[in-house]
């Protein structure tokens, strides 16, 4: 893939498309390979940068690297843009376009409509698309990768890898495998202290024949009745204290049944004695039940005679009720006989309101038949009102707006005037506006170039250049310089001493170790020759004092230690000193930067006030503009007389119509007038006279009885007369009815009265009443004794003899002393059950720790032997996986080609990139080896800032070149921003040298920007445009692409 065109608007520091639009094809209109934007600092070059990834992936990978700082820079914004163009109009819309050789249509990417408080960039890697995130391998992150090259710790330089260019999953896989096998390691140990304890506590103090003592026990018991468990060798104290609770519980349950039979013996005594509830024995019972019997025969009789006197009494209601239905029924025919005199009164009523009713219709007909004749006429009428209304509205119109013509005249003219002067203002504030612009983008650079001074020397980098900003300063610079070279020396002699104090412990160990050796040799000889050098000393004890007081080593290492420590110390000392002399050149910069960002600050608050200021004149402009298009739409274009005389024209006609309308207004009115009158008479009076008329003939009073008799038996108007006769024979047929039933009910009251002549009702009920207490007295006996015998005894004595409830006592009684004799015995069982289970613990609780050993001793096992192994392959094979996956993405014999090709070193040939996971935390080691393959160094301790460049150059052009995309195809282009950072002018030549090759030979379309102009001007020199197809672009001021 290759890129054409690219097109921004309203993004980053571009605004118009016509300032923002990168062409990059030659004069011959063929696609170039080779292209160099040059623009001062701050013009937006990295801007530029940031709309092709953006427009291509959807994100800006260099936000990402620091996100959260990011993201909190952006929250303090006060507006919610962050790659939108601040200054663009509202209505612009930001758009990156990218036209390339991968399809016929550009690349299109827009930022959407924002909801409130929502921001432009949201900082996540999750927005970017997946199908198009190579693209980012082929864009120069030289400020990550120098960071990771300036790494001094190998741990945080291989996780700051994985983070940006690694496999973050397997990265998680390796660490869970080194975690588990922690773990795995701590659960040995653990098991290990665990049967330390555990051994310790084993005791073989107990009965062995204990467990079969204590299970012969509980067979019997089983055998019994009960069911319990026999104790098994794998009880546990749980279990004895289960059995435990168990014996208890039993022991209690059968105590208390126990006393539940002694209860019921008891009981069958107190039954047999009478010293219960019920106070009664089986003799008294059985008395009770008979006299019961015989009182209820009497009670039977006096019940049929009380039974008598109620039906006596029952007659007599009935008697009383039917007289009294006699005297109602009297007096409803009564009432009847009224009716039928006042009915002729009825019917004259009645015939005059028909005749009324038969006036009122006729009358309404009439009403009718005028609304007929009336509402085509209203009709008419109503519309010739509203034409006539309309015209005369029409007219004061028309003379309204003839009247208004010079004061629309007069308006046009100052809108006009208005309309120039705000032109004029627009344009001489835009022009401020511009000015403020240049003044910020000059401020901006300034800023940037003393920032750039400050990081460098922030940073330890006093490969600064000598001018007129540093030339204040630069002899300061000068002595830090040499201050570095004696700091690098005192670090190199540090690390050799340490080195040297390192190999000195060893070879004193083996010294120690030989020494101790010879001692002994020497004392089991007991000769006076060393073991070690043949020397002869003057005899043996001699010999023995030599050996044990050797100073070789110890002298030694004593100086190298001394010399360590020194060297500490003036390493400190330096490094104070190096710190205090940049804190004073920082201190002289810094005024003079704070200064400038002032300025920067006020002019940018300037330049956004006169952005305001000009969005609001131009708005005024536009509604001025609509004013001006309206009234010349009222005015016709300006032919006033024309308009002038279509409006007399317009008012002779009006005039005509209205007069035509008023003379068919006349007519039908005159039509109209009779008919309303007659209609006003009928409704105002004839209509109203009749109902009133009608409401007093229906309340008369002989109306109103025969309407409401008529309504209350549903009656028709023709069948009252019907009705009449047969409510007459009705009511006497009901009259002769109650007469024969209450002279039936006084025969039966004289029959009872004669049969109950020689019985009193109150001695009758006294009796009744003195039986029944006795009765339930005497029954409260008998159930309070079936109760209890019941309740306690659970024996029914229904239909039981007095003989045979005495036998069932019995039998019951020598039942209940026999099973007390069975649960005595089962007590006697647990008893000593419960003996030999105090013993049985110690031999459980050993054969519980034998098992609980063997468990442990198996888990250890299957964690060494098992687990760990394969843990330990796991961690190997992912580590040896990651070791390749790493070596693949640097490319390492491309990475030392492009960097000879460079910059050769003449004695480090060789860049390695190695990971070491001998420890839990991975290492990622830079270092550079000599052409012997053995000496190696570490390239940020002892290479200097352009070495470090070109190196950071090499890895990214390696991976650039080996980039694919999804489909495995080349990417072929490659962006780099401001490659030759601190470069001599060799070195800039070499890369030139290698860009064109990479260009020329392997067919790369390069897309270069740089802030040099004097490096812009040696690539035109050496990859001319009339040999090679290359494009020069320059910015010529903030993001605006200078035409060419």
């Amino acid at each position: 893939m290759k890129f054409k065109k690219v097109e921004i608007q309203a993004f980053r520091a571009y605004n118009e498309v016509k300032n923002g639009t990168f062409d990059f094809t030659t004069k011959s209109d063929e696609i170039a390979d080779f292209i160099s934007i040059y623009a001062p600092n701050g013009f937006g070059k990295t801007s530029f940068y940031d709309a092709v990834e953006w427009g291509f992936t959807n994100n800006i990978s260099r936000f990402l690297r620091r996100k959260e700082d990011n993201k909190n820079s952006a929250k303090a914004e006060e507006t919610n843009y962050i790659i939108r163009n601040q200054f663009a109009n509202m209505n612009t819309e930001s758009i990156v376009r990218l036209h390339t050789t991968l399809q016929e249509q550009p690349f299109e990417q827009k930022i959407g409509r924002l909801r409130a408080n929502q921001r432009d960039f949201k900082f996540e890697e999750k927005e970017t698309i997946k199908e198009r995130e190579y693209f980012q391998h082929v864009l120069l992150s030289q400020e990550w990768i120098d960071a990771f090259l300036k790494e001094d710790d190998a741990n945080i330089r291989y996780a700051k890898f994985i983070k940006s260019f690694g496999d973050v999953n397997l990265d998680n896989k390796y660490n869970t495998i080194i975690e588990l096998i922690k773990h795995n390691t701590n659960m040995i140990y653990g098991l290990e202290h665990e049967l330390q304890e555990l051994q310790s506590k084993i005791n073989f103090d107990f009965d062995p024949e204990i467990l079969s003592k204590i299970n012969s026990e509980i067979e019997k018991l089983n055998a019994k009745g009960e069911k319990i468990r026999t104790v098994q060798f794998d009880y546990t104290e749980k279990n004895i204290q289960q059995l435990t609770d168990l014996i208890n519980e039993r022991i209690t349950d059968l105590k208390y049944e126990i006393s539940k039979f002694q209860e019921k013996i008891t009981s069958i005594d107190s039954a047999v004695t009478g010293e219960n509830l019920s106070n009664i024995n089986i003799e008294l019972y059985f008395d009770n039940k008979e006299k019961l019997k015989q009182s209820e025969e009497k009670l039977t009789g006096l019940n049929k005679i009380k039974n008598q006197f109620e039906q006596l009494h029952e007659a007599e209601r009935a008697k009383k009720n039917k007289e009294e239905e006699l005297h109602k029924i009297s007096q409803a025919q009564l009432k009847f006989l009224e009716l039928l005199a006042i009915y002729p009164k009825y019917e004259d009523v009645n015939k005059e309101l028909t005749a009324i009713n038969d006036s009122v219709d006729k009358r309404t007909e009439e009403l009718k038949e005028i609304d007929a004749k009336l509402k085509p006429l209203l009709n008419a009428l109503n519309e010739i009102s509203v034409k006539l209304y309309l015209e005369i509205e029409n007219r004061q119109k028309l003379a309204s707006k003839l009247a208004s013509i010079p004061e629309l005249l007069k308006s046009l003219d100052e809108k006009n005037t208005a309309k120039k002067d705000l032109t004029l203002l627009i344009n001489s504030y835009t022009k401020r506006n511009y000015e403020h612009e240049e003044r910020i983008s000059i401020i901006t650079k300034e800023i940037k170039d003393w920032g750039q001074i400050v990081n460098q020397i922030s940073a330890d980098d006093f490969q600064v250049p000598e001018n007129e900003k540093t030339k204040s300063f630069y002899e300061a610079i000068k002595q830090l310089k040499l201050r570095v070279n004696l700091i690098t020396g005192l670090k190199t002699d540090l690390s050799k001493t340490e080195t040297e104090i390192a190999n000195a412990n060893k070879l004193n160990a083996d010294i120690e170790q030989l020494i101790s050796k010879g001692a002994d040799i020497a004392s089991k000889s007991q000769s006076s020759v060393c073991p070690l050098c043949k020397h002869n000393h003057d005899k043996f004890e001699t010999l023995i004092q030599n050996i044990s007081e050797n100073t070789f080593l110890s002298e030694r290492m004593k100086n190298l230690l001394s010399l360590k420590t020194k060297n500490k110390q003036e390493l400190e000392s330096l490094l104070n000193q190096q710190k205090e002399e940049k804190n004073v050149i920082l201190n002289t910069i810094n005024p003079t930067l704070n200064s400038l960002k002032e300025n920067q600050s006020k002019e940018v608050i300037a330049r956004n006030e006169l952005a305001k200021t000009i969005e609001g004149y131009k708005l005024k402009a536009q509604n001025v503009d609509a004013e001006i298009n309206k009234l010349l739409k009222e005015l016709g274009d300006n032919d006033v007389e024309a308009i002038k005389k279509d409006l007399d024209n317009k008012l002779t006609e009006s005039s005509r119509i209205s007069e035509e309308l008023k003379a068919n207004q006349a007519g039908i009115l005159s039509t109209c007038q009779p008919l309303e009158q007659r209609r006003k008479i009928i409704i105002e009076h004839e209509i109203p006279y009749s109902k009133a008329k009608l409401n007093e003939l229906k309340e008369t009073d002989a109306y109103v009885r025969i309407v409401n008799f008529i309504f209350e038996n549903q009656v028709r108007d023709n069948g009252i007369v019907p009705e009449f006769d047969k409510r007459q024979k009705d009511f006497q047929t009901k009259i002769d009815t109650v007469k024969d039933e209450i002279e039936k009910y006084v025969k039966l009251i004289s029959a009872y009265q004669k049969a109950l002549e020689k019985n009193e009702e109150e001695a009758v009920l006294s009796g009744i009443q003195k039986i029944e207490i006795e009765n339930e007295l005497t029954n409260q006996k008998i159930m309070s004794f079936e109760y209890f015998i019941k309740s306690e005894l659970k024996i029914n004595l229904l239909n039981k003899t007095k003989d045979e409830l005495r036998k069932l006592l019995n039998d019951t009684n020598s039942i209940y002393k026999k099973k007390i004799s069975q649960k005595e015995d089962v007590i006697q069982s647990f008893e000593k059950t419960k003996v030999y289970k105090e013993s049985v613990l110690p031999f459980l609780k050993h054969e519980e720790f034998k098992r609980t050993e063997n468990a442990i001793l198996e888990e250890k096992s299957f964690l060494e032997k098992s687990v760990h192994p394969k843990l330990t392959q796991e961690r190997d094979l992912l580590s040896e996986f990651i070791d390749k996956q790493i070596e693949s993405f640097f490319h390492g014999k491309l990475i030392n080609s492009l960097y000879q090709k460079i910059d050769p070193h003449p004695v480090y040939k060789e860049i390695k990139f190695k990971c070491d996971f001998s420890t839990d935390k991975p290492r990622l080691n830079v270092f550079v080896t000599g052409t012997n393959g053995n000496a190696s160094i570490v390239p940020t301790l002892y290479f200097s800032t352009a070495q470090l460049n070109i190196l950071s150059l090499s890895i990214f052009l390696a991976k650039a070149l080996n980039a694919k995309d999804n489909n495995g195809n080349s990417v072929d282009c490659i962006f780099i921003d401001d490659p030759i950072q601190s470069m001599d002018s060799i070195n800039i030549l070499s890369t030139i040298d290698l860009l064109r090759s990479i260009s020329v030979n392997l067919g790369k379309q390069i897309v270069l920007a740089t802030h040099d102009e004097n490096f812009h001007n040696l690539l035109q020199k050496k990859i001319p445009s009339d040999r090679y197809r290359a494009k020069y672009i320059e910015l010529e001021t903030f993001g605006k692409v200078k035409q060419t």
